[in-house]
């Protein structure tokens, strides 16, 4: 205690020095903790699941086609649920928009569309009523709604007595079992209900494969491993390709199979790597920005070799006078660090004002006990570290010698400035290292900038349409619908284009398959092409402001009108 009285008064002499070394520190801690919390939020948190980490996803792939992981038909959710030993259990899911009506204007929610064995895969239960079981998932059974915990709270005002109430949803009467728990979330904290997913008898069937709209998730038994499930997932498909003799040229051809992977590692493998870099980056940084403030510290402690040699002479021991200078530095080090976790704030702000929350995981980025760890970590490992080496070097065995030097010279002795020599080398290279890095990410994002993506994306207005099934039952309704909003959305002021579609680019939604051409000569052992696909109409294309380069643009066909898009399967 006394070492730290000691220490608050000696940085209390000098409050220019303090202030350069604490500002320096701030920044440099600041970044890190930033960063940190964004890496800790999207990489290394558990989902809000128990034993989060034993679920997976079970997609298919069709490798040999550039289609690594496509979505899954239901006979083979069907196939591996019970086929596979290693999963516990296993859901099915997709994703839905409704259009929820009351006293207010209507409002278009996300919802999802699943089996009632999701819950039981997630290991979560209803914080009020009950989740939806298999009687709910018949056909013909009464329509039925899981709400989530925050549209309970917006839309219904926390109204306990919502369990079995009706509301309405796509224009049809639907109960409310239940509520999820405050937290609780899946996929993401965007759903805001949950429906039953019902099979029909057609669905089940054969034919039904290679329809992979859905996604399927799955908890793997206590023991069990990825590549153990991978490899029986594998033997359902040789007992498959010799049950189904006509998918079995398509299926080698494409290289289809089943394919398991973490459900962490599918959500965050497109980020891993660039947040490892960006961590690796401001560590660099910090490492800078620490040799600076030790070269600072170590300059400071020339100054102060008389008042060091006195106390040695006195009678304090050399580890008495190092334990005082260390307890200086990390006091500048932990003051450094409150002050980084301030600018920690300010930066993750900034971070959102760029798009932090479009990040996979990227909305629960915030400032929670693990990061003030790794402040405090960073605080008091630097502190101790570029500390120490200034604080060894000051203190000195011989007090007399110390004195005399201190006398006669006021420059530092051959040792201090060999020290600070070998702070500045690792301060260049730490900079080199960290300046072709940065450059080399410049450098890359300068030439994504300059890709040309096919279509002019500046200016363009999207909106999100849900027709309701009961009133928009046939193509005719559809496309009479269709043809009223796009003539009226034609003559307001400013519209240039309007058009519609089922997918926009680079969207979460889309839908793909194999194509043939006369003018396309494939050898006879070769997959047909596959690509992305898309429905849409002749407005559409004006619209995106793509370029005809050969051939002609759709023509007004009603054929073409009919892909407008219709969600709900409710």
């Amino acid at each position: 205690m006394d070492d730290i009285r000691l220490a608050f008064r000696q940085v209390a002499r000098t409050p220019g020095f303090a202030a350069v070394v604490i500002v320096t520190l701030a920044l440099c801690i600041g970044a890190n903790s930033a960063i940190f919390s964004v890496v800790d939020a999207i990489l290394l948190k558990p989902y809000p699941w128990p034993d989060s980490e034993r679920l997976i996803y079970s997609n298919n792939t069709y490798p040999l086609m550039g289609l690594p992981d496509a979505g899954v038909a239901i006979p083979d959710y069907i196939d591996r649920r019970a086929g596979v030993a290693g999963f516990a259990d296993a859901a099915m899911y997709t994703g839905e928009s409704l259009n929820i009506a009351g006293a207010a204007e209507p409002e278009m929610i996300t919802g999802i569309q699943a089996t009632p064995s999701l819950f039981t895969t997630l290991e979560s239960h209803a914080a009020l009523g009950r989740v939806f079981n298999d009687e709910d998932a018949k056909q013909g059974a009464p329509a039925t709604v899981v709400l989530s915990h925050s549209f309970w709270k917006s839309k219904f005002g926390s109204d306990p007595s919502i369990v079995g109430k009706a509301i309405r949803l796509n224009d049809s009467p639907v109960t409310v079992i239940g509520v999820m728990p405050e937290g609780f979330y899946f996929p993401g904290p965007s759903t805001q209900a949950w429906t039953p997913f019902s099979f029909t008898p057609a669905q089940l069937s054969d034919e039904e494969r290679g329809t992979e709209y859905s996604q399927m998730i799955a908890r793997l038994k206590p023991g069990a491993t990825v590549a153990g499930v991978q490899c029986e997932m594998d033997q359902i498909q040789v007992r498959n390709a010799e049950r189904l003799p006509d998918s079995r040229e398509f299926w080698k051809s494409s290289g289809f199979g089943g394919h398991a992977v973490g459900f962490l590692d599918r959500n965050v493998d497109n980020v891993r790597g660039m947040l490892w870099l960006i961590q690796a980056g401001v560590a660099a940084a910090l490492l800078i920005g620490c040799a600076n403030v030790g070269g600072l510290l170590l300059a400071r402690s020339v100054g102060r070799e008389k008042e060091l040699a006195i106390r040695t002479a006195l009678g304090a021991s050399r580890m008495r006078t190092v334990r005082l200078l260390l307890t200086e530095s990390l006091v500048l080090f932990v003051a450094g660090g409150l002050l980084g976790l301030v600018v920690a704030v300010w930066s993750i702000d900034a971070l959102n004002l760029v798009g932090l929350s479009k990040l996979p995981r990227g909305f629960g980025v915030r400032l929670d006990p693990t990061v003030f760890a790794f402040t405090l970590a960073c605080s008091v490992g630097t502190g101790i570290f570029f500390g120490a080496l200034p604080a060894w070097s000051a203190s000195r065995d011989n007090p007399s010698a110390s004195l005399k030097e201190a006398g006669a010279r006021g420059s530092a002795g051959r040792r201090t400035q060999r020290m600070r020599s070998m702070l500045v080398m690792a301060e260049i290279a730490l900079a080199v290292m960290l300046v072709s890095t940065a450059g080399l990410l410049v450098k890359s994002f300068v030439r994504l900038q300059q890709v040309d993506p096919g279509f002019v994306p500046g200016g363009a207005l999207t909106a999100r349409v849900v027709l309701p099934t009961g009133k928009y039952d046939t193509p005719e309704k559809i496309a009479a619908f269709h043809d009223v909003v796009i003539s009226r959305i034609a003559t307001a002021p400013g519209v240039q284009a309007v058009g519609a579609t089922d997918f926009l680019p680079f969207s979460a939604s889309f839908s793909s398959g194999s194509y043939s051409s006369p003018d396309i000569i494939l050898p006879n052992d070769a997959p047909k092409p596959h690509a992305l696909l898309s429905s849409a109409d002749p407005g559409y294309l004006k619209a995106l402001g793509l370029t005809l380069l050969k051939g002609r643009w759709f023509d007004e066909a009603r054929a073409a009108v009919r892909a407008f898009d219709i969600s709900p399967r409710m």
